[in-house]
């Protein structure tokens, strides 16, 4: 849950009970973990209109005591640490007005008109709008709004600045897609800015000191230096050098049809986002129902964007024209690009690429060679790269791209570099996947790459801390208030436990084809839980069952007591001694691993410096981008000496995960005094991308 909104069934005036919002925002809100943002919206035909005029006789007879002043609430609302945002239509007017002041953010629909008509009662805006109004506009602009009491539309909000975002209907929707924008922001770092504002009224020299003093707090705060550094390093992430060639000087090859296998939700995804990017597309599917199925998805995106205002029907029209669907390879044959995206099994993969080099454009060299002159992607979260380029006599025009679900809205691709990959591929690859508007981060071949290679220490830590003594919601609950967009156990549902249990068999782990384990929670020479075996072995794969490590009721995931029920049984049978596990050790060991990793991708060569690792965090994974990333959060928040040392400990007590021996090139750092930003110092000579 990003948002709860509150919504009034009689929002003409306002005659808040004490208890009603105020009250409900700060015991609701403030203490249920899943809300990250509170949206402020009137279910009738406007935003509150102002006060209830009837009622000014008993408030000045002072006998209202059982009335919240509007002023009162509006200071009790910004004061809430997490942002509030007023979704204003109709007519905010007086106290309506004053109580979206009193929030964090403001959005209104084109129709809206605000305003302080107060004075027209003669009276003043007396719930905070003599204060708030000037510190959002400047005191000229407030004065002529409050003398005259006039009416003004959304957009000339909007431009004086008391409106943030003029927004579409339906309201709700578009407060939403706010909400979610805004939901890791920091509220603190806002006010800064409106109270810096504020001091305008002051004499310039003094306000000029106040500036200086609020600049200086928030410069040397850790959510100003992370946010510095994720700008920096997501502008960094497309640019490369490999071996003295780099980005600069390698000319990409121009593109203009891209072609689809597979019509599943990655590869429509991934055909909307080159669409919508002008590109054409060429759609393959093996059978008309599957093919049926995906061009469907693909109308019915667009046609959301569309009722969403993401884009007009011409647009819509103009994307739906760029992709022609196809059962034949041979319609492959003019394609400059082709990314596969079908099933994640690696001979499948290799076959679909022995046809790709059979249809696609190809030459014949001196040596009767045949060259593709197509460049050939597989969209793979883990699968060996180099194997796949195998199946084709061209291997330097293979790469794998790693796009992250839903590949039409989620920023990140990992560019994954094979042995025999070439520079112009490389160069083609990341500038086409600029041109979609993602972020593209160059990688090396390895299981899991970047992402999911971290990813798995992380997720496994979380597994064995239920083990121990946690349960599946605290574990998600630390993860989410620490600025994760879903706890593990939650991803994990989400995503089907039945993909993690299909990649343990793979592995030899699991399944009927494994072979006996004489201690079933040591396998391959590391600890393993059983508990996501359990969970498959039962039906319980996760949302689309209704039923994972939660239960799922209209959609929203539930507290189980039968997952609680099985955790102490199956503890209690394999002899685990529970305890407490706080917060702390939750986030310390999550994070701890996964950083230890990186350190490792580092050291091998697989990520090229340590913001790359942090951009694929926040593009993929939702890390917060104000505490930066796992690598950032190691050398910046806990100092690599100190995280050396924490990582040295759990290596001493779990010797059954290998994960936790400490990166050499952590080691390095720490015993040379080195900064992180040194670690190329450290890196041995094979360790090439």
């Amino acid at each position: 849950m990003t948002y709860s909104a509150f919504q009034r069934a009689d929002s003409t005036h306002l005659a808040f009970e004490k208890a009603f919002l105020l009250n409900t925002v700060d015991t609701k809100c403030e203490q249920d973990r899943r809300i990250r943002v509170i949206i402020l919206i009137g279910k009738g035909a406007t935003f509150p209109a102002g006060a209830d005029i009837t009622e000014f006789p008993k408030l000045v007879a002072g006998l209202m005591k059982d009335k919240t002043p509007t002023g009162l609430l509006c200071n009790g609302l910004d004061k809430i640490s997490k942002p509030i945002v007023a979704a204003m239509h109709g007519t905010a007017l007086g106290g309506g007005l004053e109580l979206a002041m009193g929030c964090h953010y403001r959005i209104a629909t084109r129709s809206t008109r605000v305003g302080l008509p107060e004075v027209a009662l003669g009276i003043l805006p007396g719930g905070s709008g003599t204060q708030r109004l000037p510190r959002l506009v400047g005191a000229e602009m407030a004065m002529d709004l409050i003398s005259s009491g006039r009416h003004i539309t959304a957009l000339e909000g909007f431009r004086i600045g008391v409106i943030d975002k003029i927004v579409d209907e339906p309201l709700l929707d578009s407060a939403i897609d706010f909400a979610k924008a805004i939901a890791d922001k920091p509220v603190a770092d806002r006010m800064e800015c409106i109270k810096c504002v504020s001091y305008s009224v002051l004499p310039y020299e003094e306000g000029m000191k106040k500036e200086e003093q609020s600049m200086k707090v928030l410069m040397a705060s850790y959510q100003a230096r992370a946010l510095q550094y994720s700008f920096f390093a997501q502008r960094s992430a497309p640019k490369w050098s490999l071996s003295g060639v780099n980005s600069k000087n390698v000319k990409p090859i121009p593109v203009k049809t891209v072609g689809i296998i597979g019509a599943g939700t990655m590869g429509t995804g991934i055909a909307i986002a080159l669409m919508t990017s002008k590109y054409r597309v060429v759609l393959l599917e093996v059978k008309k129902e599957y093919l049926d199925r995906g061009m469907k998805m693909i109308q019915s995106t667009l046609e959301r964007n569309v009722k969403r205002g993401r884009m007009t029907k011409q647009q819509a029209k103009a994307c739906s024209a760029l992709v022609k669907p196809t059962l034949a390879y041979k319609d492959l044959s003019d394609v400059d690009f082709v990314i596969e995206a079908v099933f994640e099994a690696l001979e499948i993969k290799k076959e679909v690429f022995r046809k790709l080099v059979k249809h696609c454009k190809v030459d014949i060299d001196a040596n009767k060679f045949l060259q593709s002159n197509a460049i050939l992607c597989s969209n793979t979260s883990y699968l060996d790269i180099d194997k796949i380029a195998s199946v084709v006599p061209s291997p330097d025009k293979v790469m794998g791209m790693h796009f992250f679900a839903p590949a039409n809205i989620m920023k990140l691709v990992e560019c994954i570099k094979g042995t025999k990959t070439s520079a112009e591929t490389i160069a083609t690859v990341m500038n086409l996947s600029l041109r979609m508007k993602k972020i593209p981060v160059l990688v090396g071949n390895c299981d899991g790459f970047v992402a999911n290679r971290m990813l798995a220490p992380y997720a496994k830590e979380a597994t064995f801390m239920v083990e121990e003594g946690a349960l599946p919601h605290q574990i998600d609950d630390t993860l989410y208030d620490y600025g994760m967009p879903m706890g593990p156990l939650r991803v994990g549902d989400l995503s089907g436990l039945d993909i993690g249990y299909r990649d343990r068999v793979g592995k030899g782990l699991t399944g009927p084809n494994a072979p006996k384990f004489e201690n079933p929670l040591l396998r391959q020479g590391q600890r393993y839980s059983l508990l996501g075996d359990i969970l498959h072995d039962t039906g319980r794969l996760g949302q689309k069952t209704g039923k994972g490590w939660y239960k799922y009721e209209k959609g929203k995931a539930v507290v189980d007591p039968l997952v609680t029920e099985m955790i102490e049984k199956y503890c209690n049978e394999y002899g685990f001694s529970r305890r407490n596990i706080t917060n702390a050790e939750i986030v310390e060991r999550c994070f701890l691993s996964a950083a230890n990793e990186g350190f490792k991708i580092l050291e091998e060569g697989i990520a090229l410096k340590p913001s790359d690792i942090d951009v694929i965090w926040q593009f993929g994974f939702g890390f917060p981008r104000h505490k930066g990333g796992p690598m950032f959060y190691v050398s910046n928040m806990i100092g690599l000496e100190k995280a050396y040392e924490k990582i040295q400990t759990y290596w001493e007590k779990h010797r059954d995960c290998r994960y936790w021996q400490p990166s050499n090139l952590l080691k390095q750092l720490v015993a040379n005094k080195a900064d992180i930003s040194q670690f190329q110092k450290f890196l041995p000579v094979s360790s090439r991308l």
